[in-house]
């Protein structure tokens, strides 16, 4: 019975020493403490889609608490970006012209800076996809739509903030 439990605290003084650690879950880049989180540019033709990512990655870094959000005049660092498309493709087809379901993409560049504006981190062409069904009406389709880019919203800004704060 000693042994076992001496094997076990062993073992998790071992783990503990490893320096393994769960992804994004470091600080910012450059040390910076305090970040700003503009509105992303928008270049699709895809209206809205700028203020719920931007929404997202807010809530990205709020509720992990790894720097605190500031007016950019008092920010340490700035996070910018631009929304470059918003693309739909058909990927399956009840006939040879009728979509039953849609993948919705959407690819964006993201910056962070620091208020000298030295760049901190980069990333071009981060893309994500979400498929949905094509309803018998255009307002069921669009309503699918909408919640596939929320979900593709949501995985891009969880991807942005682990890419920052992950200090591998």
């Amino acid at each position: 019975m000693q042994r076992t439990l001496l094997l076990m605290v062993s073992l998790l003084f071992l783990l503990a020493a490893c320096g393994y650690r769960f992804a994004g879950g470091g600080l910012l880049p450059g040390g910076a403490e305090s970040l700003s989180i503009l509105m992303p540019e928008n270049r699709s033709t895809e209206s809205g889609i700028q203020a719920q990512l931007n929404s997202d990655i807010v809530y990205e870094f709020t509720r992990r608490k790894s720097a605190r959000i500031a007016p950019t005049e008092n920010a340490d660092a700035i996070l910018s970006g631009v929304i470059k498309t918003v693309q739909d493709t058909d990927i399956a087809r009840t006939g040879t012209s009728t979509a039953s379901q849609r993948r919705v993409t959407l690819t964006i560049d993201m910056q962070l800076k620091s208020k000298d504006g030295k760049v901190l981190w980069r990333r071009s062409g981060l893309s994500d996809y979400e498929a949905y069904d094509v309803a018998g009406n255009p307002s069921g389709t669009d309503l699918n739509r909408r919640a596939a880019l929320e979900k593709v919203s949501k995985r891009l800004a969880e991807a942005v903030y682990k890419s920052i704060t992950d200090n591998f």
